[in-house]
């Protein structure tokens, strides 16, 4: 009578993770029908065989310190890793016995690369951030580092910031970065040489080709002998001045992607804002007439990236709501739990776009100073935060004055203000804002009983990016002080930090007085009593 199968090996045939077991030995005893798949082995080449001889590459690895660990303690362990012959990274779960070790493990490769790629985003936003923040740098010297940002994050051999000139066919190297042979700052090309930047000068639209050769052969050839392009038109007084382009000596495997293109262009256009500014300096007598443009042209910019990288992350967070509506029972604990990270990192990378372009925003206006009521500032600002239970919260108001500033900045400072303070506090915050006169000026605190921050910290909580609790925890793209910072700069004064750790914090910052106040000293207004919000 002929023996039917055996009922473990068929139950762990059915289970959706890879599974494979050794004796003491480290030889294979058992293998399912996915480690098979994952592994790209039969059971007949490895069973019996031992794992090291079969795969000599995870010798001296992680995976052979988990594996005798877990053996030598006869404990549970768990890992990533990524195995290079098989170019996938594997979560696994190792569980010894007597007899050997169980090996449970599957793909992660994917979730391993999207989490790449989003830290890689954010990490080039924050260089991108710190270049055109560094007040020590020329701005020469930002453009040359932001070159090299940019064609890193492209991957790309080289990065130029080019001059153009159709009419006379001149194409001269202003900035370079990259491999070498490349061209050097200085050196001056026939246009003819340079068929993709001369294409894009032409057109004034930005232009990505991932095979030249392939995609467009009349353009292909040239001085430059390149065969990846992305290129971007930097335009100075809606002109355009030249092209901020990347490029390789071979095809790339894949297509640029629409963020890489989006952020290529976002740093094309500051760098022709940085040269409209340099170019102002040196011809003082059009400076007004320039500076209208290059607001104009910001704006214009604000709206497009705002769509641009925005978009994105909305159709991101709405395509992953709709797998967990439809079919979240499906996807099992583990499933749920790798879509809950995919939606948290859509919310960070939206909150960091928001966080960049409301920077952005503030660098492109002009700071009106204009008499603003304080009182009504406060008001619409606390009506447009976001609180669990409005009637928890207790905010106090004292008499505010009327001040010189612009409103609209004023007002985004208390809303993020009063959004720091709820999020982070442990319970429902009370918030008190006071004012004072100061030499001529209006000293505003505004304090909260929230969760507090340590002396070292009280400075880098109003650098950009910077967090006291993971994004995970408290949310935010930690831009909020950031910006409040900068718009007290731009009202000539200091945002300062004095904080207790489980006592809360007081943000206190001066303001210039309405501008049609007659008096040097600063007084308050008519009695109107507190406000509780």
């Amino acid at each position: 009578m002929n023996e039917g199968p055996d009922p473990v090996e068929v139950v762990y045939d059915r289970i959706t993770d890879a599974v494979f077991a050794l004796d003491r030995d480290w030889r294979f005893t058992f293998l399912n029908d996915e480690a098979e798949r994952l592994l790209r082995r039969s059971r007949e080449d490895l069973l019996h065989k031992k794992v090291w001889a079969e795969f000599p590459e995870a010798v001296g690895s992680t995976f052979q310190d988990e594996y005798e660990r877990a053996i030598e303690a006869q404990t549970p362990v768990a890992f990533e890793e990524y195995y290079p012959p098989l170019e996938t990274w594997f979560e696994v779960r190792a569980y010894p016995s007597p007899s050997g070790l169980s090996v449970y493990f599957h793909d992660i490769t994917d979730r391993v690369e999207h989490r790449q790629r989003l830290a890689g985003r954010e990490e080039a936003l924050r260089d991108a951030y710190a270049i055109v923040g560094d007040r020590e740098r020329s701005a020469s010297d930002k453009i040359q580092a932001l070159l090299g940002v940019v064609r890193r994050t492209l991957e790309t051999d080289v990065g130029m910031l080019s001059r153009t000139n159709l009419a006379t066919g001149r194409y001269v190297i202003e900035a370079a970065a990259g491999n070498q042979p490349r061209p050097e700052p200085g050196d001056e090309l026939d246009i003819a040489a340079a068929p993709c930047c001369r294409h894009v000068a032409q057109t004034g639209e930005p232009m990505a080709l991932h095979h030249v050769r392939e995609q467009a052969p009349a353009l292909s050839g040239g001085a430059l002998d390149l065969e990846a392009y992305l290129g971007v038109p930097v335009r100075v007084d809606e002109e355009t001045y030249g092209t901020f382009n990347f490029y390789s000596r071979e095809p790339r495997k894949a297509p640029f992607t629409e963020w890489q293109d989006t952020f290529a262009s976002l740093l094309a256009d500051w760098t022709g804002n940085e040269l409209e500014q340099e170019k102002r300096a040196q011809q003082m007598r059009r400076s007004n007439r320039r500076l209208a443009t290059t607001t104009r042209r910001l704006e214009r910019f604000a709206r497009a990236a705002s769509h641009d990288l925005k978009e994105p992350a909305r159709t991101v967070a709405s395509q992953l709501q709709l797998i967990e509506d439809r079919f979240g029972e499906a996807l099992g604990e583990e499933g749920r739990e790798l879509l809950g990270f995919a939606q948290q990192d859509a919310r960070h990378m939206r909150d960091m776009v928001r966080g960049l372009l409301a920077y952005a925003r503030i660098e492109a206006r002009e700071t009106q100073r204009v008499p603003v009521d304080l009182e009504s500032v406060v008001d619409d600002a606390w009506a447009g935060v976001e609180v669990p239970v409005r009637e928890d919260l207790e905010v106090i108001v004292g008499q505010l004055p009327v001040v010189g500033g612009d409103p609209v900045q004023l007002r985004t400072l208390f809303a993020n203000l009063f959004e720091n303070a709820v999020r982070y506090s442990d319970q429902a915050p009370r918030i008190e804002i006071e004012a004072e006169a100061e030499g001529g000026r209006w000293r505003i605190s505004v304090e909260d009983e929230g969760i507090g921050i340590p002396q070292a910290h009280h400075e880098r909580v109003l650098d950009p990016f910077e967090r006291l609790e993971p994004a995970s925890e408290a949310g935010g793209a930690g831009l909020g002080l950031a910006i409040g910072q900068r718009i007290v700069d731009r009202h000539d004064g200091e945002l300062e930090v004095a904080s207790t750790p489980g006592e809360g914090s007081t943000f206190s910052f001066s303001l210039p007085p309405a501008p049609t106040e007659p008096s040097s000293e600063a007084e308050l207004g008519p009695e109107r009593g507190s406000l509780v919000l």
